[in-house]
């Protein structure tokens, strides 16, 4: 079961448009479990109530009681991001709301894995995020370590620093990075299955042109502030793409099986770790 935002739906994956049912690192990780059941004769029954735009009270509250009535034994939890660019956010409240949230996932027997903040470096004009960020990593963190759940760290992925590994509209994953996420999780479940990415799938594209950022203002920029005023959002009249528990079986993903699978953990390098402080420091 996958609740959460746009990224859990699976927007910036290449095949998203044209294949929304298989989209998205949850997706892949949901194509993991199921080729590791099926080795050991069990099958897979996957959901992912995720929609874009929503906010961590949304996924919280809405999401999460549509996840419990379908009593799932896996939970991920992905949220938070449509919460970084208000200004006027109630810490101690979304604290309460994400903790209540995750006792009761825990309460109700399953596994919890849960994702903290992406950490808004890649793009200079994302940088008034980056402090709330630093606080809702925190946050997630924290409460993750009260509830025993674990934590797919995107906030320190080094690969999610560059711009060229998101999407063109620089708030989602790129293909490849939704794979890269996906195998981090499934790392962390102590699972040994991974998806197959090519050589070519990381940095695919590049970001930096001058013709790139004017497509981006006028693709995405512009779109997104034109909403803002009229008070939508991209995520009106859109439901979740799995409502209900469903097989994988014919899943587009190539699956490779390692008894010693490396562990895809992103390279840690000095830059990072004075980006990781500059953040903390903002965000104190």
């Amino acid at each position: 079961m996958a609740i959460g935002d746009s990224l859990t739906e699976g927007l910036g994956d290449d095949r998203f448009h044209w294949d929304r049912r298989h989209a998205g690192w949850a997706d892949r990780l949901a194509a993991i479990v199921h080729e590791s059941n099926g080795r050991q004769g069990e099958s897979l029954a996957y959901a992912n109530l995720a929609v874009r735009s929503r906010r961590l009270e949304h996924v919280m509250s809405t999401q999460l009681d549509h996840a419990l009535a379908l009593s799932p034994d896996l939970v991920t939890v992905m949220a938070g991001g449509n919460n970084l660019w208000r200004n006027d956010i109630d810490w101690t409240s979304l604290r309460r709301v994400y903790r209540d949230g995750l006792s009761r996932l825990r309460d109700s027997g399953a596994t919890v894995l849960v994702a903290n903040s992406i950490n808004p470096v890649h793009v200079r004009a994302f940088a008034s995020g980056r402090g709330r960020a630093a606080r809702l990593t925190e946050m997630i963190e924290g409460v993750a370590a009260e509830m025993d759940c674990g934590v797919i760290d995107l906030f320190r992925l080094s690969l999610l620093h560059d711009v060229r590994s998101w999407a063109r509209d620089r708030v989602h994953f790129g293909h490849g990075a939704h794979s890269y996420v996906a195998n981090h999780a499934a790392e962390l479940l102590g699972l040994t299955d991974r998806i197959l990415m090519p050589e070519n799938e990381m940095l695919a594209h590049a970001r930096h042109t001058a013709s790139d950022w004017l497509l981006w203002m006028t693709n995405d920029v512009a779109p997104f502030f034109t909403r803002v005023a009229r008070g939508t959002t991209a995520g009106d009249n859109v439901v979740a793409k799995r409502p209900q528990l469903s097989s994988l079986e014919g899943h587009p993903w190539s699956i490779v099986f390692e008894d010693h699978t490396p562990a895809v953990r992103p390279v840690w390098t000095a830059a990072d770790e004075t980006v990781l402080s500059e953040t903390l420091a903002v965000a104190s």
